[in-house]
């Protein structure tokens, strides 16, 4: 029994390394650390390396700057009332029905034309149809499916945009820079190309004007409800 107390009370000696172990064990960590940072490095640049794609160069070519076409596709007719067989409205060339008619109702100041147009809305200051529709021809007649400027010079209907610009000066000058009008596709056009929309695509031609909109209420947060409540309401 003595012996074991004996033996438990004993106290060890401090191991004792000596200042050349010390140096060559520093080295070894050392070492081994410059291995670790090394090896995650190059696995990190082998990740950057699939995941970016390297600037263009200054010269580098630049992709195409496409407008898109309207719907249906270029040249294609317009939509009428008339349902096809699918239930889906049927396209038509305005000369199909206008070609029969002496001139363009509402050139001469008259009002809305009925018929196929009965459901038509024009809000788009003083203008009437024959303003924009019907270019004058040589012969005195007019071609019912193109557009015309004001001195009378022929605009494609897919080419409305042009027509738009005469008047609409101010959002024409912010769509050339790029804050009028929605796009898709790249902004730098030497990663690839775009394509922009025109004014058809978001604004009625015959009434442009937005409808005026009550703003959504605000997302609900516990947090300000509970510091805006009354005393004695919302907690618990």
């Amino acid at each position: 029994m003595n012996t074991i107390q004996s033996a438990r009370t004993t106290p060890r000696r401090p191991l004792r390394v000596s200042p050349r172990h010390r140096r060559s064990a520093r080295r070894w960590w050392l070492l081994a650390l410059v291995v670790v940072v090394v090896a995650s490095a190059a696995g990190c640049r082998d990740d950057v390396a699939e995941t970016l794609q390297p600037a263009p160069a200054a010269d580098a070519a630049r992709h195409a700057v496409t407008t898109r076409p309207r719907a249906g596709g270029p040249g294609a007719g317009l939509l009428t009332t008339v349902k096809g067989r699918d239930g889906e409205p049927v396209r038509a060339p305005c000369s199909s029905c206008h070609s029969t008619r002496d001139n363009v109702p509402g050139r001469d100041g008259g009002d809305v034309p009925t018929g196929f147009h009965a459901g038509l809305t024009m809000r788009h200051g003083t203008l009437r149809c024959g303003q924009c529709h019907a270019a004058p021809e040589a012969d005195g007649g007019f071609d019912y499916d193109a557009l015309h400027l004001s001195d009378g010079s022929r605009v494609a209907v897919d080419a409305a945009i042009t027509l738009c610009a005469q008047c609409h000066g101010p959002q024409t000058r912010d769509y050339k820079h790029g804050s009028h009008g929605g796009m898709q596709g790249h902004w730098d056009t030497r990663m690839g190309p775009r394509e922009r929309n025109q004014c058809i695509h978001c604004h009625d031609p015959h009434a442009p004007a937005y409808v005026g909109m009550v703003p959504a209420p605000g997302p609900r947060d516990r947090f300000l409800q509970h510091r805006s409540a009354a005393p004695g309401e919302g907690g618990h």
